[in-house]
């Protein structure tokens, strides 16, 4: 019964997963809903990890992006000087496109 409970507790709580709530705002939410509150306080706090670990992974995709554009950025930069000395303003595009991602993409420091 007790593990009927726990899985009907995080089906509620993930729905309230994508929402910007708190810890324990969703813990009350689930509270409400009629769970015990060491599992409403468990499923709550499994869902802001889980929301926290999806963000992570999603900047880094983007970090990756953002170093491989810059690495090609620079090789290009770098060929193109030892092939056309004046011709430096397309690689210059790649490198301030791979910067900025890499850049905007970096975990943010907790407060």
């Amino acid at each position: 019964m007790e593990s009927k409970n726990l899985n009907k507790a995080y089906m509620e709580g993930l729905k309230l997963k994508d929402s910007n709530w708190d810890e324990e705002a969703i813990t009350v939410k689930l509270e409400k809903q009629g769970f015990d509150l060491t599992v409403a306080k468990q499923v709550a706090k499994d869902i802001c990890i889980e929301r926290e670990n999806d963000a992570q992974n999603e900047r880094s995709k983007y970090y990756n992006i953002g170093l491989t554009l810059l690495a090609i950025g620079v090789l290009i930069q770098v060929i193109s000087v030892l092939v056309f000395p004046g011709f430096i303003l397309v690689p210059i595009g790649l490198v301030v496109t791979g910067l900025i991602m890499t850049i905007f993409s970096l975990p943010k420091k907790k407060k």
